[in-house]
């Protein structure tokens, strides 16, 4: 299962390196949906995309994004919620996080905007670019192993391009282990009020 979803089951069920893995694969399209709308619509790009392409699930589904009228491409995002201040660039589980984050950000005064990057390979490079030329600063957080994820890939995309105050949080080379998936988001630093406290630390370096 991805990231830390299975959460009681402890490490020899969480794929928490599968992002890295498959991505640096040659020709490997990398899709991460983040709830059942959009997983039904990824596999439906697998069946269609000429090539590989792996699809990263979640144990149990978490909560309802979208409805069934959204539409989904391979290299697309959505922008979840819009701001003004910060981007925070997630996708899969810890998008619902993000979006907590962002609700935890506008009490304080600063206006987030979230991106679900649920095609990975290829990402929506456009989007983000977009997004950051108009807030200045960003955060990517992931339910994945923090080095060589996708955190890595737009630092790399930012440093040839915009450089900007930049944050990454996934999980910092460590294994997973049992729990409850709260309380595991919470310890390995990607639950909602990290992502916030990450947030508010790359406004302040603007």
């Amino acid at each position: 299962h991805g990231g830390l979803t299975a959460a009681i089951d402890g490490a020899t069920h969480q794929a928490t390196e599968d992002i890295c893995n498959m991505s640096v694969l040659p020709n490997m399209h990398v899709l991460a949906p983040a709830d059942t709308v959009s997983a039904a619509a990824c596999v439906d790009i697998a069946l269609a995309t000429r090539g590989p392409v792996f699809t990263r699930l979640m144990r149990d589904p978490l909560y309802d994004m979208y409805d069934g009228s959204e539409t989904f491409e391979l290299g697309g995002s959505k922008t979840v919620r819009t701001g003004t201040d910060v981007t925070i660039v997630s996708y899969g589980d810890i998008l619902f996080e993000a979006v907590k984050a962002a609700e935890l950000l506008a009490d304080q005064g600063i206006q987030a905007e979230v991106i679900d990057a649920y095609s990975i390979k290829p990402y929506d490079r456009e989007a983000v670019l977009r997004s950051v030329s108009k807030t200045g600063a960003i955060v990517v957080a992931e339910n994945n192993q923090l080095k060589n994820g996708f955190g890595y890939e737009i630092a790399h995309l930012l440093m040839r391009t915009q450089p900007i105050p930049f944050e990454a949080l996934g999980i910092d080379d460590a294994f997973g282990e049992s729990g409850d998936y709260y309380k595991l988001l919470d310890k390995f630093g990607i639950s909602a009020s990290h992502i916030a406290a990450a947030a508010e630390r790359v406004v302040k370096a603007k």
